[in-house]
């Protein structure tokens, strides 16, 4: 999708052209750059989906609004490489609101007890009940599933709409 974009604003924006090739690239070095590191921070996850977003934004322009909200505890948690991507990348897909004519996004990591609490809220329509998981989804729960002993992956209409991930101490894989 961003290739493609890149492509169409080539004819029209050179700057956004520009500024879209290079955050894309970005994503592809942290992609690449991590790639022997299972296992990242909480704050470098974090850095990676803001350009992530940054380039979905370059794309869906004022469409596309976002927050990320995280704990200055939680920044240092470690968790699997790649772990947020699916989410938030679902979130952009499907989270689309057609009243707001928006996709609002709001990521939110605390780091309370014995668990790291991660919420992907976006306002797009409710997931429905008998719904089947896709590669990113799948990929999320195995990573999860390697990590940690125990762990929620839940996904929520009401009050919100919210994928939720509690991971619980202790890791099954140390550094």
């Amino acid at each position: 999708n961003s290739l493609n974009s890149i492509a169409s604003l080539a004819k029209v924006d050179a700057n956004k052209t520009e500024e879209m090739a290079l955050a894309l690239s970005k994503f592809y070095r942290y992609h690449t750059d991590q790639g022997q590191k299972p296992i990242v921070q909480v704050v470098e996850e974090l850095e990676m989906i803001e350009t992530y977003l940054g380039i979905e934004k370059i794309r869906f322009g004022e469409r596309l609004n976002y927050e990320i909200r995280v704990d200055e505890k939680a920044k240092e948690f470690e968790i699997p490489h790649f772990l947020l991507q699916p989410i938030v990348e679902n979130s952009v897909k499907y989270g689309y609101n057609e009243e707001k004519d928006s996709i609002d996004i709001l990521i939110d990591i605390k780091l309370g007890g014995n668990f790291l609490d991660i919420r992907v809220y976006d306002q797009g329509k409710p997931f429905v009940k008998d719904m089947t998981w896709g590669y990113g989804i799948k990929s999320v729960d195995q990573k999860l599933k390697l990590m940690f002993k125990e762990y929620v992956l839940a996904f929520f209409i009401a009050p919100e709409k919210v994928v939720q991930i509690s991971c619980f101490f202790q890791p099954k894989i140390y550094k």
